[in-house]
């Protein structure tokens, strides 16, 4: 049970409701106007209270002259006056009497943000002219954009428990933006600004570049997971140039590999155009194609991107394709592998999956129905009815990961 009383400042109005009793009459409470009718009073006349302006009429009196008070404009209409020049008030922008005076407006801002790159190190935190402007940046994070005043400012590397690891003046031009990057050099620590101006941004573009920040890499090239290089050469401290590519999921390799970089015509920037390459010849596929299609008898056996297809085949006829291409591990004597058989009368194809008739791995539905198509992620989709959850399991599923139960 909870008991409540009523707290001893409070007094009853006499009608059961409680009400906060006003001060007394002379401390600033209600007195009587004449009319019966209870008034505040307003303060005393020369302590902030209204004056007679002359006209019968009170008033409320302003400041004195030079105590923020009207003074004479020259025009016989008095005014309030702005500041003084340098606390705020106009200036003259060629001088004293130059023309008309305006209000300072402050430089424009800069942008910057923070990335930890120095790897090893502890969580630091940052300040900027002795304010802290970012609280914690564990190793590899980025830290938001904030404003500064355009100029140079002293910016503070520091530990969570104070101790400062390095000070550095960096200039902030007008409207810029930048990444300041903590990073490891020879002797310790170091501040390193890259500009993040780039490509202006479009609905259909996303942009990519690559900063090589790891003090104890050699030169690196970038390649994508298909093999092809987008960048070369990154040195430590190196940033690249904007590439524009679609938003996407990619996976990229950094390597020392010394590799030709990629051409021109095949570049991401080119991603908004598409080629299609009808061939037999893998090797030219592996290099070129990004998304492959392994059609037989004119039906789509498989599909999926050029890593999915050439290491992770999932259709028979995908797996006699690439054995079939000439290995320079090969003995003398060797027989290069094929695929047996023939292919079928399109004019009269067969029943079921077209690729039956020269399949190892047939079945009787094979024979009598089209496979249905099934799907392993990524957009790799394969028909074969090897995937069925009541197929035999067959070696090469197995050393590919296939789905077999």
């Amino acid at each position: 049970m909870c008991h409540l009383s009523q707290p001893s400042s409070g007094r009853s109005s006499g009608g059961g409701v409680p009400v906060i009793p006003l001060p007394n009459p002379g401390e600033g409470g209600p007195v009587d106007s004449g009319s019966g009718v209870p008034v505040i009073p307003l303060p005393n006349p020369g302590e902030g209270g209204p004056v007679d302006s002359g006209g019968g009429v009170p008033v409320i009196p302003l400041p004195n002259p030079g105590e923020g008070g009207p003074v004479d404009s020259g025009g016989g209409v008095p005014v309030i006056p702005l500041p003084n020049p340098g606390e705020g008030g106009p200036v003259y922008p060629g001088g004293q009497g130059s023309g008309i005076p305006s209000i300072p407006v402050w430089p424009a801002a800069a942008q910057a943000r923070f990335l930890n790159a120095a790897y090893g190190y502890p969580s630091f935190q940052i300040l900027i002219d002795g304010v802290r402007a970012v609280r914690f940046l564990g190793s590899g994070s980025l830290s938001p954009y904030r404003r500064l005043r355009a100029g140079y400012h002293t910016v503070s590397v520091a530990g969570l428990d104070g101790y400062i690891y390095l000070q550095k003046s960096i200039p902030f031009d007008a409207g810029s933006v930048s990444t300041l990057a903590v990073i490891l050099r020879a002797g310790g620590l170091d501040l390193l600004q890259i500009s993040d101006r780039c490509c202006p941004p479009t609905g259909r573009y996303s942009n990519l570049r690559v900063s090589n920040l790891a003090y104890y890499s050699n030169p690196l090239d970038v390649l994508l997971a298909d093999g092809r290089v987008i960048y070369t050469d990154v040195r430590f401290k190196e940033t690249t140039s904007y590439k524009r590519i679609r938003p996407g999921t990619y996976e990229f390799f950094f390597a020392e590999t010394n590799l030709a970089p990629i051409p021109s015509h095949a570049d991401i920037e080119t991603l908004d155009t598409s080629v299609m390459l009808i061939t037999h010849d893998l090797g030219v596929v592996a290099n070129i194609a990004q998304e492959i299609a392994v059609m037989y008898s004119g039906v789509i056996v498989e599909k999926g991107n050029s890593r999915d297809i050439f290491y992770h085949p999932k259709h028979p006829y995908t797996w006699a394709l690439i054995e079939s291409v000439p290995r320079l591990d090969l003995t003398n004597k060797q027989e290069l592998a094929s695929i047996p058989g023939m292919p079928p009368d399109l004019l009269n194809p067969p029943v079921g999956c077209p690729f039956s008739t020269r399949c190892k791995y047939c079945m009787q539905i094979c024979k009598e129905k089209m496979p249905e198509r099934t799907e392993f992620g990524n957009g790799h989709v394969a028909s074969c009815w090897l995937h069925h959850p009541m197929a035999p399991k067959v070696e090469r599923l197995e050393k590919e990961g296939g789905s077999q139960a």
